[in-house]
């Protein structure tokens, strides 16, 4: 079955009694590991050493079937055993078929990779197979963040109006980490219940996004000399490196789109006309001027340079300050 991000909850009744098993993939390197880890919480609450088994690809390569032997393993402590292969771009769609049709358990899969192509063997296994649930997880769109908007604030118990919304939308740059931040604070403020409206909006999100927009900015200017001593500025005002990180390498895959449209023979007027949206007419100029400062291959380095920094960031002993730092240095100087 096929699936988007924001349905996880309709679907939580079936994946704990129905499903064997999920698959997340996507471009969106932080929605895949907040809804991994959400479904992981849905499905086994309280983990231990004894129902969460952790697999990567390399372990199959030696016994393909491996999850399925874990799942057929009594656990000690009695509980559901939850079994996580990850970065599993290169395993087989086997492996979900042996795991639905062998296991003896009522333990669950979870799969979780990078973006897989429409025809990827593994994908196609998942989204036909009945047993199965494939979360597709790409940035999201207006529409998908209006929804998200309505939903929580139908939750909260009040309404907002349409151009709050859009204007709520737009200055949060399309991130639904930030844009939830921005609704819990919103929330907050709103305990009368009122119909929060444009200039509510304006007063309540006030100039955090601006000043991340104009960070990000520097960084798309190359304008390194600027932007890492803006870190701590932004740090400063109770930003989260992370979210901040996220923002960033949204705006660079805009530009790298752009730039491969660019290669295909559009100009560079046009490609800007249709990357961006009419509210952000600002960033018209900009654009075009950045889609000619980076180069291809570049761009392609700093995609990657992004998705390691993030995993860093959740991993490494060092600081998110220096991480973002050196990220930034190794863009600018390869």
């Amino acid at each position: 079955m096929k699936a988007k991000p924001l349905q996880l909850d309709a679907l939580t009744p079936q994946l704990k009694n129905q499903y064997a098993g999920a698959l997340v993939f996507g471009t969106d390197v932080s929605r895949i590991y907040e809804l991994s880890h959400k479904i992981q919480k849905l499905i086994l609450p309280n983990a231990d050493a004894f129902s969460l088994v952790v697999l990567n690809s390399s372990q199959l390569k030696t016994t393909p079937f491996l999850a399925t032997d874990e799942a057929n393993t009594p656990n000690l402590m009695g509980d559901r055993r939850f079994i996580w292969i990850k970065d599993a771009n290169n395993i087989s769609d086997e492996v979900i078929r042996h795991f639905c049709h062998n296991r003896q358990t009522n333990a669950f899969l979870l799969i979780s990779c990078d973006n897989l192509p429409k025809n990827s063997a593994l994908r196609v296994e998942a989204e036909s197979n009945p047993e199965f649930v494939a979360f597709a997880c790409y940035p999201p769109e207006n529409n998908e963040l209006a929804f998200f908007i309505k939903d929580f604030t139908t939750q909260k118990g009040f309404q907002i109006s349409p151009d709050a919304m859009e204007y709520l939308i737009q200055n949060t740059s399309n991130n639904l980490t930030i844009l939830k931040s921005e609704l819990e604070k919103i929330a907050t403020y709103n305990h009368d219940k009122k119909t929060i409206t444009l200039p509510v909006i304006q007063l309540l999100t006030g100039d955090g996004t601006v000043q991340v927009d104009s960070f990000i900015q520097m960084v798309a200017n190359q304008q390194i000399h600027l932007a890492i001593p803006f870190i701590q500025k932004l740090q400063q005002q109770g930003e989260q490196l992370v979210t901040i990180l996220r923002a960033l390498a949204r705006y660079f895959d805009l530009l790298l789109e752009g730039k491969s449209m660019i290669q295909q023979g559009e100009n560079v007027i046009s490609v800007s006309d249709k990357l961006l949206k009419p509210a952000q007419f600002r960033l018209k100029q900009p654009l075009q001027k950045q889609l000619t400062l980076w180069p291809y291959k570049q761009l392609i380095l700093a995609h990657h340079l992004f998705l390691n920094a993030e995993i860093q960031m959740k991993t490494n002993t060092l600081s998110q300050n220096l991480i973002l730092q050196k990220c930034l240095l190794d863009i600018h100087i390869k």
